[in-house]
């Protein structure tokens, strides 16, 4: 049996005849397109016929767009990860995260040289005075030249805390070396010096 014609055509009309896809619009295009039909110069079946958009669709961008002004407003705004502030963001954190790291393996480096922080007593600022008193004359004297390598600096330091310790009279400490207290031989000195 052969088909007739008309049955021929009728099942290659839906084949050849080109379809209505979705009309893909911009955020652009919807920003332009919203705001015209909120504003109810026409209505929206006018509106969406104009633009060739479904009204199902423009329904559901309005929505879109509401909902994103109320987070909006609240303050609850999800930003897109490819704006350029985010991505400043981004690069400021990871320069935190290496800064953390470097001062995680200094930290390390300092353990393993012996060094430790010293905190004092919290609301006791004649602690802090103290500390500072001590700093202070270091970083005058070792900021007076630039030091190239690593070991001169040490070297510097390690000279200024012998200094510091052996050969600096402490007016707080009734004029004799922190060394002198240490070894106990304060009274002995006072006593001679008295």
């Amino acid at each position: 049996m052969s088909m007739s014609n008309t049955e021929k055509t009728v099942k290659d009309i839906p084949r050849n005849t080109p379809r209505n896809t979705r009309r893909k619009c911009s955020t652009e295009e919807k920003r332009r397109i919203i705001p015209e039909g909120v504003r109810g110069e026409s209505s929206i079946a006018e509106l969406c016929r104009r633009k060739g958009i479904n009204p199902d669709m423009y329904c559901r961008w309005s929505k879109d767009f509401l909902e994103a002004e109320k987070k909006r407003l609240s303050g609850a705004t999800v930003r897109d990860a490819n704006t350029d502030e985010v991505t400043g963001l981004k690069r400021k954190n990871g320069d935190l995260k290496q800064a953390v790291a470097e001062l995680g393996l200094r930290n390390d480096w300092l353990k393993t040289q012996s060094i430790e922080h010293t905190r004092s007593t919290p609301y006791h600022p004649q602690n802090q005075g103290k500390a500072e008193r001590c700093h202070r004359p270091m970083k005058i004297v070792v900021k007076v030249e630039y030091y190239y390598y690593p070991w001169k600096l040490e070297k510097a330091i390690a000279e200024w805390v012998a200094h510091y310790i052996h050969g600096r009279y402490h007016e707080s400490l009734d004029n004799v070396t922190r060394a002198n207290v240490y070894e106990g031989r304060r009274n002995d000195i006072l006593q001679l010096a008295g």
